[in-house]
């Protein structure tokens, strides 16, 4: 190798075998013949004139131009450019020193698909002059289509904080001002080290920043690409990220400053520090080689746990949800207030488009709402009903898996349920829906009443009811593939509830006993999925039975109290509380044919 760079040479320099393009570099000196430009060192050039000695002499090669006029280095060209300029790079540029920009100052960098290599001393305040570029508040800076990097032996350095005369460069760009790079490569993997302290290739202090095109920032491993690190009372720096094109290869830090990624790729971990305040960082796109922290999200984003094809992680727009809680009107939700919602009304609701792509495993209750042509088709992948607790659905629907569970008294129950239901159901139970009422004046004078109720095989949807069991039990109902209907059959006076109401005098609900229907007081609930009886629909009782305090249940061809297998005479007389006469008595008469056919005489 032949290094010059002062000197006097009087003689020819040659070369023989062995010798390879860059084995000699000359940087300056005088010669006594003209240097070949093969023997230059980068970035300079041969001067092909004499000197006023009468020697040939060599010169920086120009890297840039603002218009006509040239520059041998960067710097020359930031320190003479005007407001609204642009700076062309020609050439690249070979063992740069750094360069601080005052502000004040708004120009353009187009680097032109050149490269500059910082080798020399940094810039920077006193005692840390180690950055490739100061760029100082209140300037508006643009660098695109280039690369900024430092050469190898660069790497090799190291230097102290507070020295009076660091050594090498250990930040590519200490940025305070508003910067706009566009499809810039900044490398720093040869950054050089403070002793063991993580070095950043990137440091906004301060400004508006953009990252777009196909920039790039590369740390060295373990070291930072960038961070948004707020300094002193300077305006907080924002960070934006939101061209595809952008890859971040590095770790990324919040320190005070704002953090706003929408796209590109990060390959690194994202962190915080001293400074950063929930909501700094907001990220709503892009991928990542690390899952998204939830803290991190957006307004209306949440991480996607699953790596995509990619094998990136990545985030999707938060699922809004209508939700039905304890209200027909509904709330948007994000899913975890669902959750958190659901914990208290048991029966909370959820209806989403199936188009926004919820992952409904493992959530209950969430509808979700397939268009099918200028339609709708509705289904539930897990659909729980908890009983006694509110419930209500806008739409019907099917769900695709499903329970209801109820414990039940022995002898009458009320029952309104929103899905179709079979004997099996109930095990064996009874179902009888309502007939008809007679009402008298019992023995001492108090208004009594008989309800008859029609045996039936099944029920439909939402239809109220009452359902005869033998002891105390529990259903345990499989709804799966079960059509859930949201509406309730008021058609008759018995009547029923989704909800808990207070529907206070007037009703009549089942007995605790489940022996017969007792009147309700003014503070009566009906609780949800139970039926009542309305004294006043459509007229089914009139005023003669304002008074009535219990009815006596006839259900198909038994009264409550009677016993089937009484029946030993062609017809038998008995009384509202199943008590054998020995003939018509004043008042109501139960009269048992043995064809099985009733009558009531009054």
């Amino acid at each position: 190798k032949l290094n010059i760079s002062a000197g006097t040479v009087n003689g020819t320099i040659f070369t023989d075998t062995g010798y390879k393009a860059g084995d000699i570099a000359i940087s300056g000196g005088s010669f006594s013949n003209p240097v070949a430009a093969e023997y230059c060192a980068k970035g300079f050039q041969p001067v092909t004139e004499k000197n006023k000695q009468g020697k040939y002499t060599v010169e920086k090669s120009p890297v840039a131009q603002i218009g006509t006029t040239k520059y041998t280095s960067l710097a020359d060209a930031i320190a003479a450019v005007q407001n609204g300029e642009t700076i062309t790079m020609i050439a690249n540029e070979y063992n740069a020193d750094g360069i601080s920009v005052p502000s004040g100052k708004n120009f353009t960098v187009d680097f032109n698909s050149h490269t500059y290599t910082l080798g020399g001393d940094g810039a920077g305040s006193t005692n840390t002059k180690t950055s490739g570029f100061q760029l100082l508040k209140d300037s508006k800076i643009t660098f695109k289509n280039g690369t900024i990097n430092c050469d190898e032996e660069n790497k090799n350095r190291t230097w102290t904080t507070g020295s009076s005369d660091p050594k090498g460069i250990a930040m590519l760009i200490q940025n305070y001002a508003d910067l706009t790079l566009d499809s810039m490569t900044i490398d720093g993997t040869n950054v050089a080290r403070n002793g063991a302290a993580t070095r950043y290739v990137l440091s906004n202090n301060s400004g508006e920043v953009h990252y777009t095109g196909t920039t790039s920032i590369t740390a060295a491993e373990g070291d930072k690409a960038f961070d948004a690190c707020k300094y002193d009372t300077y305006p907080v720096p924002t960070v934006t990220i939101d061209d595809a094109k952008v890859t971040i290869n590095g770790n990324i830090e919040a320190t005070g400053g704002k953090l706003n990624i929408s796209a590109g790729t990060v390959n690194g971990t994202i962190s915080t520090a001293t400074g950063y305040t929930q909501g700094d960082i907001a990220i709503s796109g892009g991928s990542f080689s690390e899952e998204v922290n939830a803290e991190y999200c957006a307004t209306g984003f949440q991480p996607v746990t699953q790596k995509d094809a990619q094998g990136k992680y990545t985030v999707k727009k938060e699922v809004v949800l209508k939700v039905y809680a304890n209200s027909t009107v509904a709330e948007e939700m994000n899913i975890s207030a669902f959750l958190v919602a659901k914990q208290t009304y048991h029966n909370a609701m959820a209806v989403v488009s199936a188009k926004d792509s919820v992952d409904v495993k493992g959530l209950d209750n969430v509808i979700l709402d397939y268009e099918v042509g200028k339609g709708h088709y509705y289904e539930c992948e897990n659909f729980v009903l908890t009983d006694n607790k509110y419930w209500y659905s806008p739409v019907d629907f099917r769900a695709v898996k499903g329970a209801y569970k109820r414990t039940n008294t022995g002898g009458m129950n009320s029952v309104c349920l929103p899905f179709d239901m079979t004997q099996t159901d109930v095990n064996g139970g009874v179902f009888g829906t309502f007939h008809s009422t007679s009402i008298s004046s019992a023995i001492g004078g108090e208004a009594t009443g008989v309800a008859y109720f029609l045996e039936v095989n099944e029920i439909k949807a939402g239809t109220p009811c009452l359902v005869k069991c033998e002891s105390n039990e529990d259903w345990e109902i499989d709804l799966a593939g079960r059509y859930i209907v949201s509406a309730i059959d008021q058609s008759s006076a018995i009547q029923g509830s989704y909800m808990q109401n207070t529907i206070g005098t007037g009703f009549f609900k089942v007995s605790s006993d489940g022996a017969g229907l007792v009147a309700t007081d003014s503070g009566s609930d009906v609780w949800p999925f139970r039926s009542y009886l309305n004294l006043s629909y459509n007229g089914t009782i009139g005023k003669e039975g304002s008074d009535v305090q219990s009815f006596n249940i006839i259900f198909n061809d038994e009264v409550t109290g009677i016993s089937t297998t009484s029946v030993q005479n062609e017809n038998q007389t008995f009384d509202l509380n199943g008590r054998m006469q020995n003939s018509l008595q004043k008042g109501v008469n139960v009269v048992r044919a043995q064809n099985g056919y009733k009558k009531i005489l009054k």
